[in-house]
């Protein structure tokens, strides 16, 4: 394994790409009723269909361009990235949070 010094923009892109794979798997579990799934088998679902979104050989300013064009902001996301990693965090702690869209499946 080599040390690898990694470029701003490459930081910057793999954190709008993560803000949107939040976006896109509160949706997917609206969209998709679980069908006896459990929430990491529906997660794995998702997930094989996520690495393989163009979304992933887009630039930055085209991923930007792309939120914005959703209607988005970066602080909406941001948010909405907060509180899935907090849910998530209460979770695997089993602690009890209030989310908008509390339906049991697991961060």
């Amino acid at each position: 394994m080599a040390i690898k010094f990694p470029k701003k923009d490459d930081k910057v892109k793999t954190h709008l790409i993560d803000l949107l794979r939040i976006l896109c798997w509160n949706q997917y579990k609206i969209d998709n009723p679980k069908n006896g799934m459990t929430g990491l088998a529906l997660y794995e679902q998702f997930f094989s269909e996520w690495i393989t979104n163009e979304v992933h050989q887009m630039t930055v300013a085209k991923i930007e361009k792309m939120i914005s064009d959703l209607g988005y902001t970066l602080e909406e996301l941001e948010q909405d990235a907060k509180d899935y990693y907090d849910a998530k965090k209460a979770y695997k702690s089993n602690v009890k949070v209030e989310v908008s869209h509390d339906d049991n499946i697991p961060y």
